[in-house]
């Protein structure tokens, strides 16, 4: 069971901005279980950098009586109980989610889950020349787009990104996450 996690936020963690939307999707079987979906807005107890309202949409006003990351991160952490995490460039959100699961002394998000980022997989199964930002990678799967910038939007291409990449690992013979793991560190480069 992979659910594919994406939170959209201010966009520097270490100044301080937060999660404002957390959103995920199973995916299971080798499909995308939209039936089976975590989308939330997130009351960040401060203003919303301008920077970050022009990327997603979300203002202080729609979020003003949303929960705040207290009560959201732990119902987001028992829907994703038991599964791997994926999104494209997850650092990104993995930085936020960690600042979070520190302030509410919660278990780190990697220590409890596996994590699969379908930008690596897309330089391991696409090489390091091609593009690799989401929208490219998306184009060349034969993804479509949704909801860019959204929470659940990107959750959702991420999850149909994911299985089409999985497709294409098992062909190579990586058919388990240990494999894709392995296969991962093997191509990363080194310093």
């Amino acid at each position: 069971m992979i659910a594919s996690a994406d939170s959209w936020r201010g966009l520097r963690p270490e100044a301080g901005d937060r999660i404002v939307s957390l959103a995920g999707v199973r995916v299971r079987g080798g499909r995308v279980r939209r039936d089976e979906t975590f989308d939330a807005l997130v009351c960040p107890e401060r203003p919303i950098p301008s920077a970050s309202v022009r990327l997603h949409g979300i203002t202080d006003a729609m979020v003003a009586s949303a929960p705040t990351i207290g009560i959201v991160l732990p119902a987001f952490l028992r829907f994703a109980e038991g599964a791997v995490l994926s999104g494209h460039e997850v650092s990104f959100d993995l930085g936020f989610l960690s600042r979070a699961t520190a302030r509410l002394a919660l278990p780190r998000m990697t220590l409890e889950h596996p994590v699969l980022d379908t930008r690596l997989l897309s330089r391991l199964l696409h090489g390091a020349s091609a593009e690799h930002t989401i929208e490219a990678v998306a184009r060349r799967l034969g993804v479509r787009l949704i909801g860019r910038h959204s929470a659940l939007g990107d959750a959702l291409t991420t999850a149909e990104i994911l299985v089409r990449q999985l497709e294409l690992l098992h062909k190579r013979g990586l058919g388990t996450l240990g494999q894709v793991l392995d296969a991962l560190r093997r191509a990363r480069p080194r310093p």
